[in-house]
């Protein structure tokens, strides 16, 4: 019996391959930012919004995105931040890359992944102000954190290669 996967159950059968799988042969991810806007009707562009609220629809992805809001991350700092594990992180980060709303650049055996377009955190930042009262602005996330930063418990190369002093003067700013 296969796991659920709210993803899966969302979309119908083709537009769950589009959308799970890596553009080929030059073709655009189903929820890219740089979609052409001018070939689609208002039925396929509102099957579009609908796709990618479908996308955000997931607590888990949310936090990978407000962790890479900053910075670009690799997958053990994303394990290490959020308390995830790495299967699973590893997981998501696939269902948001396919999707085009992110993209990895490898290092050595690292792969760090950053948002492809940070207009998605314009749309992220009005739902939180539509869930907070009167319209305030919402309190940022526990999630966000310094470009360049060190996460404790992480052990790729740039945590790796800092020394104790470094995070002391890091934490002290």
């Amino acid at each position: 019996m296969r796991a659920h996967n709210t993803l899966e159950h969302s979309l119908s059968d083709g537009d769950r391959r589009r959308a799970l799988r890596p553009a080929q042969r030059g073709q655009r991810p189903m929820v890219a930012a740089e979609a052409d806007e001018d070939n689609l009707t208002g039925k396929a562009l509102t099957r579009r919004e609908a796709n990618l609220f479908r996308l955000l629809a997931h607590p888990a992805r949310l936090e990978l995105l407000g962790a890479l809001r900053e910075d670009a991350a690799c997958v053990c700092h994303l394990e290490a931040l959020l308390g995830y594990p790495q299967a699973y992180v590893s997981q998501q980060l696939a269902v948001l890359r396919a999707a085009g709303l992110i993209e990895g650049r490898r290092e050595g055996w690292n792969v760090y992944y950053r948002v492809c377009d940070a207009r998605l955190f314009v749309a992220l930042d009005a739902a939180l102000t539509l869930l907070s009262p009167m319209g305030l602005p919402a309190p940022l996330p526990q999630t966000r954190r310094e470009p360049g930063s060190v996460v404790p418990g992480c052990a790729c190369p740039h945590c790796a290669s800092v020394t104790p002093d470094s995070v002391d003067k890091q934490e002290a700013l």
